[in-house]
């Protein structure tokens, strides 16, 4: 343990200090022993955590992950100043909050809910955008109405889709590691637009 081994190095230091001339030379090699030993314990733990990390990376889950958290942090990086400069970060909120009315209507027809969720998305930021220009309108009053009523509809539509929404959740918080070659390219492109 390397703890040990710091302790022990520690005291051989203290006798080091208190020795005759002649124990000094014994005392010194047992510290550089030791020393040799504490950096070999130490490259063995980096090389067990390179390895560790090596064996993640094999794993085809976690490339996508890695490959969709890059792509997502290009677009967001990117959106993300936007929103920032025209001070309208209350609209990431209300938008992907509106989405849900998107998830809830692509569920009760039965069609991809990630596309039906963009739709509702980008509809919901023109919404905004126009509620907020030719109904004189404020924009935080806009952006409140427009997630309210996604919210609305997603609930509506989820109640009347039969059966369970069996990944409503997944789609609602999501999971990194479940993120698939389809996704990453739709990122992508995301990213690349």
């Amino acid at each position: 343990d390397l703890n040990h081994l710091m302790g022990i190095l520690n005291y051989k230091f203290n006798q080091l200090a208190m020795a005759n001339e002649k124990n000094r030379q014994k005392i010194i090699k047992q510290i550089l022993q030791l020393a040799q030993n504490k950096l070999v314990i130490k490259n063995e733990k980096k090389r067990k955590r390179k390895d560790c990390l090596m064996e993640i990376l094999r794993y085809t889950f976690f490339q996508n992950a890695l490959w969709g958290g890059l792509f997502m942090a290009i677009a967001c990086g990117i959106v993300g100043t936007y929103v920032v400069s025209r001070r309208l970060v209350f609209i990431s909120g209300g938008v992907t909050h509106a989405s849900f009315g998107g998830l809830g209507l692509g569920f009760y027809l039965g069609v991809n809910p990630f596309l039906t969720a963009l739709g509702f998305a980008v509809l919901s930021a023109f919404g905004v955008e126009w509620m907020s220009r030719s109904r004189r309108v404020r924009e935080d009053s806009a952006i409140a109405a427009i997630w309210s009523l996604g919210m609305a509809i997603g609930a509506i539509f989820i109640v009347l889709t039969p059966g369970y929404a069996p990944n409503l959740s997944s789609y609602l918080f999501g999971n990194i590691l479940t993120i698939s070659r389809t996704d990453i390219y739709w990122t992508g492109g995301f990213a690349a637009a």
